[in-house]
């Protein structure tokens, strides 16, 4: 089955979707706070995820979207590692 990405310049929790995904950068911005504050007490912010974890809530009554997914991401500005060749 295809995924079906898009992208579009509108008011993301009114976007019907299955799943609304947002980084987490270990802090909320833009966004991913916008939608945590939407989410309110549903929302455990100690179980956002760190670095390479995720974090899949229901999006009923709070966004068109199915489910909200939180993927843990570096933090903003952060230096990516850079690999040697070889």
């Amino acid at each position: 089955m295809p995924i079906r990405i898009q992208v579009t310049l509108s008011n993301v929790l009114a976007t019907p979707a299955d799943v609304l995904a947002l980084k987490f950068a270990q802090q909320l911005y833009g966004l991913d706070s916008h939608v945590a504050t939407a989410l309110g007490a549903r929302l455990d912010r100690e179980a956002l995820p760190n670095v390479g974890e995720s974090l899949l809530l229901d999006g009923i009554g709070v966004a068109a979207a199915k489910e909200i997914l939180f993927v843990g991401v570096e933090p903003l500005g952060a230096a990516a590692p850079r690999r040697q060749p070889g």
